[in-house]
């Protein structure tokens, strides 16, 4: 029998000892013996810093719109890099084509009230440009939703998000979860960092308990 195993099943004997019985084992014993909870999850997410988000302030201390559009159609971050995500999966000449289509929609874009609105007008704007993708546009809208005052409600399903949500059974084939159809334990997560957690996690939410 290997090693770990045998030490996954000494630790979950003990809780089930009469002399532990009072015993709550925590998160990294839990960890060791592959019984992992949500909550456990949940709560080392809570506890790590959140740098998924870290756009929103960036871009809300922008002076205009055009240069927030600017500045997110090509995924710049506050230290003037190309976010991690778009450097992965996005090619540059992409970007560079959504930059004017952005642009010719300014005015839409302003009115815009909510972030849904927001979304379906920048993936409308820009589906005919090949080598974007969800992920693209869901990262675009929140930075200039940040600058607008407008934060996403629900949790849209992308890449590793989706795989996350598939993870824990729910329904991943939909472009996007309700707060309501959560686990208690995500409820409270803003929409965007449960966003986050998904993907972060989305191969440790296969064992979970």
């Amino acid at each position: 029998m290997a090693r770990g195993t045998t030490a996954a099943k000494r630790i979950l004997h003990s809780y089930q000892s009469p002399m532990n019985q009072n015993h709550s084992p925590n998160t990294k014993e839990r960890e060791i013996a592959g019984v992992e909870t949500l909550a456990d999850l949940v709560r080392e997410f809570q506890n790590t810093p959140q740098d998924c988000c870290d756009d929103d302030e960036y871009y809300s201390s922008l002076e205009t719109l055009d240069d927030v559009i600017r500045k997110a159609s090509l995924a710049l971050t506050a230290s003037g890099s190309v976010s991690s995500h778009q450097r992965q999966w996005v090619r540059p000449e992409s970007m560079q084509l959504a930059l004017p289509a952005l642009l010719a929609v300014i005015e839409s874009i302003q009115a815009c009230r909510d972030f849904d609105s927001l979304l379906l007008l920048v993936e409308r704007t820009l589906r005919g440009i090949d080598g974007l993708g969800d992920l693209y546009y869901y990262d675009t809208s929140r930075r200039i939703g940040a600058f607008l005052g407008l934060f996403p409600l629900r949790v849209y399903l992308h890449r590793g998000t989706r795989e996350g949500a598939k993870a824990l059974r729910l329904d991943h084939t939909r472009q996007y979860l309700n707060m309501i159809s959560l686990p208690n334990e995500l409820r409270c997560l803003e929409p965007k960092h449960v966003e986050d957690f998904l993907c972060r996690y989305k191969d440790r939410l296969k064992n979970v308990r």
